[in-house]
């Protein structure tokens, strides 16, 4: 990207050349493609006939297999501009995926430490557009206290013109919208709900020293707990820790004692609100340090019995679990028993409406919600799943053997913020679209995403073109320069319960020359954006129009490769991510439902600690320790910075 990078006389530069998919904003490709008005058809390749030959880029088709379906189906890329117009015209949709969008992991810029704090009076919006003063602001303002907004036009007073430029140098700007409610952040606080029904008692064989052993998926699953107990004892003493299990009741354990805090059972695994009025001044007061041995007791007495309460085991995680809370469930069967069961048909839509209610609430709590299933089994995962998707949690399914490292891998993925808001502010001439198409918005172009709860790893992203309305020509030195000015607000709430706003804008050049955008792609932020865009097309569009999708971006990727000279390692992204289900039925099997969860919550691609069980002494009663390749320390810069370790 260094050589479309462009620096003016105050030395700022507006393309930033260290974006990538795990540093925090990337565009699918270092310029913005505007399709010019006065020729339409965009003659990126110089297409002439010569014989019985159509020639592009070095690419021949025989005239004999020149009918549009076949050029459709061999490797034509180099054919856009001519044949793409001949396939509207014949009603085909267009073949290659834009490259007009922006991948974002909103943690990078909420924890980026060179982000100035805004003076009181340049934290005013734009009054037309919504955007906020920024670096590129003080280019258009002027001394007679008026600020010409870079994305409208729009003239907004201000209080201190010297106060703009103040912000020259700074992409990330900091806001604070209220004051904290706590002096300090709250401690991680993890619960694991965990199945203690009977299938929970399935074994698998085992060979050890010449013997073959039986090992449930229960005791796999507690040898994680006490794994994540044990690092947790390393890195933060002052954890929270819970477990709720659930079979034919609901137990409570808290740490205080071995035995449980609270049983629900019987009638009270029916009844929403006794569940919720029961457990609403419940809590787990009691750091880690005080609590592991009792923890570990009480893991140790779990035993494997009775149905799956799963419903009433999700409803009692989210009472209990406060603000920036962690809960991991792991199940192995369908739920069948009390509320959110899923067992009977004629229940069906009554716990569908409760398990969307307990995403819901769990969202504007700011509790994130992890889900586990055992391959093999069936428990309705499109369903349960939902309310890890709607929380920002992962949703897998693993073999029984896979389920400790899986589980605490998850624990040390912590919440960085929650109730999370993400807009994207457009200049005029751009506006949002959604599966290459254009959104019809009323008034100023911007789009908002509801992401809840974030991670370190959570990534989304937003697509872009050329406006389909009128516009009012802007002056400014950004037209004058042929860039284009984006700005993304990041509204959240902290550790310490206060509300927070920063954005960061950037520019990008624009061309209207398709080819140049696509040869300066950016292949990785192509395959995450690919993957998320797909999912949403087939959860709000169906099969057919997530298999255009596919369709679109396995061209565009091949367009990349090809213009960069790039060869093909490996399988297609989508075939070594996961593949399309084969239909679009309400019911999904678990199979099926994981991997469109999965390509939803596409993570960045940063790299974070892994951990493994460090005993292989699958019958070790003690304490288990966790490994840590490369180093014991688990948190990073940033996860540090999150629990008030390394506060401001």
């Amino acid at each position: 990207h260094k050589q479309t990078t462009q620096t003016y006389t105050h030395k700022q530069t507006y393309v930033r050349t260290t974006m990538d998919i795990s540093g925090g904003v990337v565009f699918g490709s270092s310029f913005v493609y505007v399709e010019n008005d006065e020729d339409e058809s965009d003659d990126d390749y110089e297409l002439a006939c010569d014989g019985d030959y159509l020639k592009a880029d070095n690419l021949l088709v025989s005239e004999e297999e020149c009918n549009y379906e076949n050029m459709v189906s061999v490797d034509v890329v180099g054919l856009k501009t001519h044949v793409q117009q001949d396939l509207k015209r014949d009603g085909m949709e267009d073949e290659v995926a834009s490259t007009n969008f922006v991948t974002i992991v909103p943690s990078d810029v909420l924890l980026d430490p060179n982000a100035v704090l805004a003076a009181r009076d340049i934290s005013s919006h734009c009054s037309s557009c919504g955007a906020l003063p920024s670096h590129l602001s003080s280019r258009n303002a002027t001394r007679s206290k008026e600020w010409h907004c870079e994305f409208c036009g729009e003239a907004n007073p201000m209080k201190k013109w010297k106060h703009l430029r103040k912000l020259d140098n700074f992409f990330v700007v900091e806001r604070a919208l209220t004051s904290p409610k706590t002096k300090k952040p709250n401690p991680p606080h993890i619960l694991f709900c965990i199945d203690t029904s009977g299938s929970m008692g399935l074994t698998r064989e085992v060979e050890r020293n010449f013997a073959v052993q039986h090992i449930s998926r229960l005791k796999d699953m507690k040898l994680a707990i006490k794994s994540s107990i044990a690092q947790l004892l390393k890195t933060d003493k002052d954890s929270r820790v819970g477990i709720i299990s659930f079979s034919t009741d609901v137990r409570i354990y808290t740490g205080d004692t071995v035995e449980p805090t609270l049983v629900l059972d019987e009638v009270a695994l029916f009844d929403e609100e006794f569940i919720t009025a029961t457990l609403k001044d419940l809590s787990i007061k009691r750091s880690i340090s005080t609590t592991h041995k009792t923890l570990i007791q009480c893991v140790d007495s779990l035993k494997a019995t009775g149905q799956t309460a799963l419903g009433a085991g999700l409803l009692a995680s989210l009472s209990i679990s406060p603000p920036f809370g962690q809960v991991i469930v792991c199940t192995d069967g369908l739920s069948n028993v009390g509320v959110g069961s899923l067992h009977e048909p004629q229940l069906l839509n009554e716990s569908k409406r409760m398990l969307n209610g307990i995403a819901e609430a769990a969202k504007e709590k700011g509790v994130l919600f992890s889900v586990f299933s055992i391959k093999g089994e069936e428990c309705r995962l499109d369903e349960i799943g939902h309310v890890a998707d709607v929380t920002g949690g992962n949703i897998r399914r693993v073999e029984p053997e896979e389920i400790g490292v899986s589980i605490i891998n998850e624990v040390f993925d912590f919440p960085v913020a929650v109730k999370v808001e993400v807009s994207l502010i457009l200049p005029l001439s751009l506006q949002p679209y959604e599966f290459d198409n254009p959104v019809t918005i009323e008034g100023p172009y911007h789009e908002t995403q509801q992401l809840g709860t974030i991670t370190t790893t959570t990534c989304t992203s937003f697509q872009f073109g050329k406006s389909m309305r009128s516009i009012p020509q802007i002056h400014s030195m950004l037209e004058e320069d042929n860039l284009a000015p984006f700005q993304f607000q990041l509204t959240y709430t902290d550790s310490r319960g206060c509300r927070m706003l920063r954005t960061f804008t950037c520019t990008l050049p624009c061309t209207s020359d398709s080819s140049i955008a696509r040869k300066h792609a950016h292949l990785p932020a192509i395959n995450a954006h690919a993957l998320q865009t797909t999912a949403k097309a087939f959860q709000q569009k169906g099969l057919e129009v997530a298999s255009l999708m596919q369709l679109r971006f396995q061209r565009l990727i091949e367009v990349v490769r090809q213009l960069n000279e790039i060869e093909v390692q490996g399988e297609s992204i989508y075939a070594t991510a996961c593949d399309l289900p084969q239909s679009d039925n309400d019911q999904l099997n678990d199979e099926a439902a994981e991997q469109i969860y999965r390509m939803k919550h596409q993570k960045s691609r940063r790299r974070k600690p892994q951990y493994a069980l460090a005993s292989s002494e699958v019958d070790h009663d003690p304490v288990y320790d966790v490994a840590t390749p490369g180093s014991n320390v688990i948190y990073d810069v940033a996860s540090s910075f999150i629990h008030g370790h390394n506060q401001k």
